[in-house]
């Protein structure tokens, strides 16, 4: 490389003493200087084939950036897509497994969870809002999330469905029959399903609602989806591994049902 510079060097030279000597004179000199005008025309282009590398290596991953970047998201918008149809999805099973209800609730946050159970929590509102122990608590899209085990002046102690002592009746939401069954707690924010009928038509993917028949809760709120059904031949029921419609640490606002 430094050999072409001083190549480079010497033409600029040749060239600029050449404009002073008449045109015989500057034969010569262009005879003389053809070899070297050669190299140095070779190494220009080199050096020039150089740069134009090193400027089109650049773009290109200018431009794979770019792509990447791109890629990104279309994968963050199908992603944010598919999210959006399987609430859907479940907001169409709620409709379907409830009509529209009004009920008298008050407006909660969560205050902390306790820190001896990952299946409690205390949430603002107490004796002094009228709450009582026994009143359903759910999130702003319906689904259950448990209920009030201890009512305080300020505050109260809500049991979440997935405490181990936690059962309650529920329904699988079927166009067919209706099929019902125990939802109970396993801990650390997991249910299963329970007594159920040995035969009845359940499967993966199928919504859990709860059921009014122990008058513990309202007819109709959302409760899990069944990730696995487990039969036996030799119990007289089957059960269900749950995935519960909610995860108490992205919800903000509850709602207490004080009358239904």
């Amino acid at each position: 490389m430094r050999n072409k510079i001083l190549f480079a060097v010497f033409g600029v030279i040749i060239l600029v003493f050449l404009n002073f000597f008449q045109s015989g004179v500057k034969n010569f000199f262009y005879t003389v200087s053809l070899p070297f005008q050669k190299t140095l025309f070779k190494a220009g282009d080199y050096i020039s084939d150089f740069f134009e590398t090193v400027l089109e290596t650049k773009n290109l991953k200018r431009e794979n950036e770019e792509l990447r970047l791109k890629i990104q998201e279309v994968i963050a918008e199908n992603a944010k897509l598919r999210e959006i149809a399987e609430e859907n999805k479940i907001l169409r099973e709620a409709l379907k497994a409830n009509p529209k209800r009004d009920f008298e609730i008050f407006i909660s946050q969560i205050i902390s969870k306790n820190i001896l159970s990952s299946d409690s929590i205390l949430i603002k509102g107490g004796l002094g809002d009228g709450i009582q122990k026994g009143f359903p608590v759910i999130s702003p899209e319906n689904v259950l999330v448990g209920k009030i085990e201890e009512v305080y002046n300020n505050f109260s102690r809500v049991t979440l469905i997935s405490n181990k002592d936690f059962s309650f009746d529920v329904r699988v939401v079927n166009d067919l029959n209706k099929i019902y069954g125990l939802a109970r707690g396993r801990g650390n924010s997991g249910i299963y399903l329970d007594k159920v009928q040995m035969g009845a038509d359940i499967k993966d993917g199928d919504t859990l609602v709860s059921a009014a028949l122990g008058g513990i809760f309202p007819e109709g709120l959302l409760v899990g989806k069944i990730r696995k059904v487990i039969k036996s031949d030799t119990e007289p029921f089957w059960q269900a591994e749950v995935s519960p419609f909610f995860d108490i640490k992205e919800i903000e606002k509850l709602f207490i049902i004080i009358d239904f």
